[in-house]
């Protein structure tokens, strides 16, 4: 469960690595599949060639969403998905698209019931 103040790791190329809970829309706790609001705390280094563009802020707030769980979650024919870290993707504050063009972890296919495809467009694996 995710609710204020978790920090959460960052797995797309957007440039962000690690990212602060400031709100979950909805419950007090949140899943895989809900939408939270993020402040990001720490962001990739800038690198001195001019080809190199952030797409982020540092200490700047963006929607995020929840993408691995450390409780993990139960499919319908009784098993048990569990990950090692909190994951989460970020999209942009007003229209909540995506920023990245490409996630770089495994994502599941609960995410197609939630109507959360072009998610599952951008990353490489399923599960």
């Amino acid at each position: 469960m995710i609710q204020k103040s978790t920090l959460l790791k960052i797995i797309d190329n957007s440039g962000g690595r690690l990212a602060r809970c400031v709100h979950v829309y909805g419950n007090k706790k949140g899943n895989i599949g809900d939408k939270i609001l993020v402040s990001v705390q720490k962001i990739k280094e800038k690198k001195i060639t001019s080809k190199s563009k952030l797409k982020i802020e540092n200490h700047v707030m963006y929607k995020a969403l929840i993408i691995h769980n450390k409780i993990g979650i139960v499919r319908k024919d009784n098993t048990f998905l569990k990950f090692t870290k909190n994951s989460i993707v970020l999209l942009t504050r007003s229209q909540e698209k995506l920023i990245c063009t490409r996630i770089l972890g495994s994502l599941i296919k609960e995410l197609r019931n939630k109507k959360y495809m072009k998610i599952l467009t951008v990353g490489s694996r399923i599960i």
